[in-house]
């Protein structure tokens, strides 16, 4: 189904003429398929996705009449060239009169990295599978969202205590899913920190986004057991050592 675009989306067209809005995803695979199965499976996806295969004008949403993704193949140089990649690709801008989304593919015959760049009005409010969920949700009784809530309060709980222990000052997450921390007690920007955390210490942090975030990272409230324990050990690891 192809809408008129809302108020918010109409705002960030505005925005994107002064400074590009892009919304990064990146998956990390070992044993990676090859570059033309990837193509293949991206085609398939824009043809079963009508905003995958629309441009977006002032006051509209407008389908392209032949559909054909923008999808570059580079050879993968390291480890860590994907974060320089990701900040280009972040800083690019897309022309929305005639793509939303193109697809980058960093790839060896061990280990690639695909990353997507969506144009910001494609994944602004709720995506129509939270919707889905959070429809279902309100079906059940508050005894069925108790665990889930004390869960994610636990993980909460363990991020503050290692930015506390790290004296990195933070703002207290209330009812988001991720913790803004000030990496510039360290000695180092954010986007350094992030560069060296994930080459020396295997971790993926954001930054906090925005010139008024400045100094900012956000952390994750979303993974599990063990692997928030185990990154929150490297972090201060990583920190400490600086």
């Amino acid at each position: 189904m192809i809408r008129n675009p809302g108020i918010f989306e109409c705002a960030l067209i505005l925005s994107d003429q002064h400074s590009p809005f892009n919304v990064i995803s990146v998956l990390r695979m070992d044993d990676p398929p090859r570059p033309e199965s990837v193509r293949a499976a991206l085609t398939m996806l824009q043809r079963r996705h009508p905003f995958l295969s629309a441009t977006l004008q002032p006051k509209a949403f407008v389908p392209l009449p032949e559909p054909k993704i923008r999808f570059s193949v580079l050879k993968r140089e390291s480890d860590s060239a994907w974060l320089e990649r990701v900040e280009q690709e972040m800083n690019t801008r897309l022309d929305a009169s005639s793509e939303l989304w193109r697809g980058l593919y960093l790839f060896d015959d061990t280990q690639a990295e695909l990353i997507l760049t969506f144009h910001h009005a494609m994944t602004i409010c709720a995506p129509v599978t939270a919707q889905i969920g959070a429809t279902a949700a309100l079906e059940h009784d508050r005894g069925w969202f108790e665990p889930i809530l004390a869960e994610s309060d636990r993980r909460r709980l363990a991020w503050l205590a290692t930015l506390d222990a790290l004296a990195l000052p933070y703002a207290r997450p209330r009812g988001a899913y991720y913790v803004c921390f000030d990496v510039r007690p360290t000695g180092l920007d954010a986007k350094t920190f992030v560069r060296r955390a994930a080459a020396e210490a295997g971790l993926t942090l954001g930054t906090g986004g925005g010139a008024a975030a400045e100094g900012f990272l956000r952390g994750s409230l979303m993974q599990r057991s063990p692997a928030l324990e185990e990154g929150l050990e490297r972090l201060a690891a990583f920190a400490r050592g600086l």
